[in-house]
């Protein structure tokens, strides 16, 4: 997927639970490869526990611990750290 210069748009916010998501790159400009996006969740806050069966994600914590749920045990990952969850 080529971007062209001048062509990035505003990214949509998107409000889900107590989560705001700010879709950067969504499926239908990726060809649906992929989605990029920024969320901001609050302290003990996000999504329940779940499982994506037609896709993988890749998340990086940039400030603060978030807990992910990853083979069968919960992980706590730091600020600067990423995590793959198939």
């Amino acid at each position: 997927m080529d971007i062209a210069p001048g062509s990035v748009r505003a990214a949509r916010t998107v409000k889900w639970m107590d989560t705001v998501y700010r879709i950067n790159v969504g499926r239908y400009q990726s060809g649906g490869i992929v989605s990029v996006f920024e969320s901001t969740v609050p302290s003990r806050g996000g999504p329940p526990v779940h499982v994506h069966h037609n896709e993988d994600e890749v998340i990086h914590v940039i400030e603060g611990t978030y807990e992910f749920w990853l083979d069968g045990q919960f992980m706590m990952v730091p600020a600067g750290a990423s995590i793959f969850l198939p």
